[in-house]
């Protein structure tokens, strides 16, 4: 009844209980083996232990790898790979809000963090390397290449790690206006001089590493788009499609991207 139902939301999202439930699944669709994980209620938020995953969702997913033999297709709501810039800047402030560079810049980085909502993989410890680590073994092992989809940062693109294995679809379909200032500062944060900079940022803080193992495939794209995804076997073709509001009051859709196996 009602009651359970509030209690069991309340266990849910609450400490201690809230890492005990998992919202992780996996399901076969065909041949492909889809794995959705929890990037939200999931998240470790210990200092020392920092996770983007539960360590029963990494138990879920490394079961799910043993398993597939099929195309592989990971769905988790926030971007795994982001462009250089932000993934650096996030793994700066994580590791500044650590301790890096003493308490008070610790807390300040924390309150950045937290401002500017930079909560993506790059920000949970080793959570990024952690994924690229098991990804790229399952690619080696079956000769296929793992496609991990996102969304929720409300602009668009495509990527993949530089060996060449996985690869990162990123769209937000129905994306959110920004006030200018906001659209601004997202756009300056995607341009390659930011990057440059966040790089020699990083390089010179105490136990961060400037090391961006992927290359972004496509531009990035700011206005509504739906990506596209079909599988022929271990084949795959990925569409990424924009909307174009016409003079006259309509709209379309236009392809802008393509990438195949």
């Amino acid at each position: 009844g009602r009651a359970e139902l509030a209690d069991f939301a309340r266990r849910a999202s609450t400490e201690p209980g809230r890492l005990e439930h998992s919202w992780s699944y996996v399901r076969r669709v065909g041949p492909v083996t889809l794995v959705v994980l929890d990037g939200r209620n999931g998240r470790v938020l210990d200092p020392d232990r920092r996770s983007m995953l539960s360590p029963t969702d990494w138990a879920l997913l490394d079961a799910a790898l043993e398993d597939a033999a099929g195309p592989l297709l990971v769905v988790c709501s926030v971007p795994w790979i982001l462009p250089h810039g932000v993934h650096l800047l996030e793994r700066w402030t994580s590791r500044v809000a650590a301790g890096a560079l003493g308490g008070p810049v610790a807390r300040a980085a924390e309150r950045l963090r937290r401002a500017i909502d930079l909560e993506h993989w790059a920000a949970f410890g080793d959570s990024f390397e952690m994924l690229a680590d098991r990804l790229g073994t399952w690619s080696e092992r079956t000769s296929m290449r793992p496609i991990v989809l996102s969304g929720d940062v409300h602009f668009a693109y495509l990527a993949e790690m530089t060996s060449g294995g996985p690869v990162q679809v990123v769209a937000s379909p129905m994306r959110q206006a920004n006030p200018t200032h906001e659209a601004f500062g997202r756009r300056v944060a995607m341009t390659k001089g930011f990057g440059a900079l966040m790089g020699a940022i990083v390089r010179v803080t105490p136990g961060s590493d400037a090391e961006t193992p992927f290359t972004l495939l496509s531009d990035v794209y700011y206005e509504n788009n739906i990506a596209m995804l079909s599988f022929d076997g271990s084949e795959f073709e990925i569409t990424l499609e924009i909307a174009e509001q016409e003079a006259a009051g309509g709209g379309d859709l236009r392809s802008v991207e393509t990438l195949r196996s």
